[in-house]
């Protein structure tokens, strides 16, 4: 399996996290290309990708669909407004509210603590128009 982790970063710190993922998921044997989105000619070899972008005033600098992704998912913490905001505004569009989906911590207890998440996606209509 191959991955590619492309990311738009200002500052860094979001490629920071971009390389930290890759490494992660490196250490599970899956080959992985950690760049800058910019830089991605095509996602054609790669069995999955994952894109990461920072937000600066509201917009997302992710070039995703200029990549030739036919479909981009984002996942939000539901009580993160400014981000699901964000998500809408750039073109997403809310597809799920998964319950309790992601372990968050665990608490003192030793019990763990879940999240609920925000599922969104994004269609490169330009590459392939919907069925009617």
């Amino acid at each position: 399996m191959k991955m590619l982790i492309a990311v738009s970063s200002r500052h860094g710190s979001t490629a920071e996290i971009a390389a930290s993922i890759g490494q992660t998921v490196r250490e599970t044997g899956i080959e992985v290309d950690v760049v800058d989105a910019g830089d991605v000619e095509s996602v054609a070899p790669y069995n999955a990708v994952i894109v990461g972008s920072a937000v600066h005033m509201g917009r997302w600098m992710g070039p995703a669909p200029a990549m030739g992704a036919h479909r981009v998912i984002a996942q939000c913490n539901p009580a993160n407004i400014a981000s699901w905001r964000v998500l809408e505004e750039i073109g997403f569009v809310r597809e799920g509210h998964l319950r309790r989906n992601i372990l968050f911590r665990v608490d003192g207890d030793g019990r763990p603590l879940w999240q609920d998440t925000f599922e969104y996606g994004l269609l490169n209509d330009l590459e392939h128009p919907p069925c009617r």
